[in-house]
């Protein structure tokens, strides 16, 4: 047959086709190791609509058992909508808990400095530090917030405390970790010491 010329100088060189060593393979420890699994994040457990719920139980139940199926070493779970009313949540990361050996289980928890996770004792404290006359706009902005209330009249969310409460729930399975979510602002020192002890397994930036 007809074997084609050398292509010259002026002619498109042909790419060889990739090889095994140019693409890229994960190996079957490589896929323990280093991949996280991701479930899906418009998940509400504990919503108000009955389909969503539903929706939400169901899909949690399928997609952390194809991560289970894949062997990762854990799957990253989106962060409670309702904050501490998250009892539909914890019931279905509970049914996942018992079904799974080795796969850990990483709820995303959101932390920024607009939470309202300062208790009583240090909302006096940062009063007694501030100016001394104090106009009754900010009297009421500093009462709001000690109460927990957010802009907007909506309740704002300790991230810490919903942790707590979840975990809880869950008996404090030692599969059920934490992925902190960093916001444009973070709490107080004070605040972020409270998760010096906890199981943060990593850090979401952006």
């Amino acid at each position: 047959g007809h074997r084609p010329h050398p292509p010259s100088s002026d002619e498109a060189v042909l790419i060889p086709p990739f090889g095994c060593d140019d693409v890229l393979y994960l190996g079957s420890s490589q896929w323990v190791r280093q991949v996280v699994g991701s479930v899906s994040s418009w998940i509400d457990p504990d919503s108000s609509d009955a389909a969503t719920r539903r929706d939400s139980l169901a899909a949690i139940k399928a997609e952390t058992g194809w991560a289970g199926h894949l062997g990762l070493q854990a799957v990253l779970l989106p962060p409670p909508v309702s904050g501490r009313m998250c009892s539909h949540y914890a019931q279905a990361l509970n049914q996942v808990l018992e079904d799974m050996n080795n796969m850990a289980l990483w709820l995303t928890i959101p932390l920024s400095g607009s939470e309202a996770a300062i208790t009583q004792e240090a909302v006096s404290a940062n009063l007694s530090e501030a100016v001394p006359m104090q106009t009754e706009e900010k009297a009421a902005e500093a009462d709001a917030e000690s109460a927990g209330v957010g802009a907007f009249g909506s309740q704002a969310q300790d991230g810490w405390e919903t942790w707590h409460t979840m975990r809880t729930l869950c008996g404090h399975d030692n599969l059920l970790c934490c992925v902190l979510k960093l916001g444009r602002t973070l709490p107080p020192p004070a605040l972020l010491a409270r998760w010096s002890a906890e199981t943060v397994k990593a850090l979401l930036v952006g």
